[in-house]
């Protein structure tokens, strides 16, 4: 049997941006701004979403998400994803795939510095672009595999 070089670049991206959507990410150079509410408590997962490259095409990221990540006052982090889905779409080639996100449970440490927007989670990057009583959005650089893309995850309480 013979397999579709293109369903196997789009699984290969479908699967690089669930694993990015686990807290792992790359630095940003983003401005700063002044946050308006804290870090610290339980936040909901929700939508994802972002641009990129991969293998010479422009893809797109979509998704949702249901769980927690509750960030700790001693500097840890507790992450419950119960499960959602990403589709990794590459519009030239009017081609997508959506891929289940299956159910994770992790913990790690962190540090959130407000003046810089940085969030480092187990020692990777990302910036936190919005941040008040009830919402959170994080911008994630992924530049792996051949893949670089600006990845946005929502959060609320």
């Amino acid at each position: 049997l013979k397999t579709n070089p293109m369903k196997k670049t789009i699984f290969k991206l479908s699967f690089i941006l669930i694993a990015f959507l686990s807290f792992t990410a790359c630095s940003s150079a983003d401005s700063t701004y002044a946050p308006t509410g804290t870090l610290e408590g339980v936040w909901n997962t929700g939508k994802t979403y972002g641009t990129g490259t991969g293998s010479g095409l422009n893809l797109t990221f979509e998704g949702d998400s249901e769980g927690t990540v509750n960030f700790k006052s001693d500097g840890t982090y507790d992450s419950n994803l119960i499960g959602g889905y990403v589709t990794v779409t590459i519009p030239a080639l009017n081609q997508n795939q959506t891929t289940p996100i299956e159910p994770i449970a992790e913990s790690g440490n962190y540090t959130y510095n407000a003046a810089t927007d940085d969030l480092v989670l187990d020692g990777e990057t990302s910036k936190v672009v919005l941040l008040n009583a009830n919402n959170m959005k994080i911008k994630t650089l992924v530049d792996q595999d051949g893949v670089i893309a600006e990845i946005y995850t929502e959060y609320n309480r």
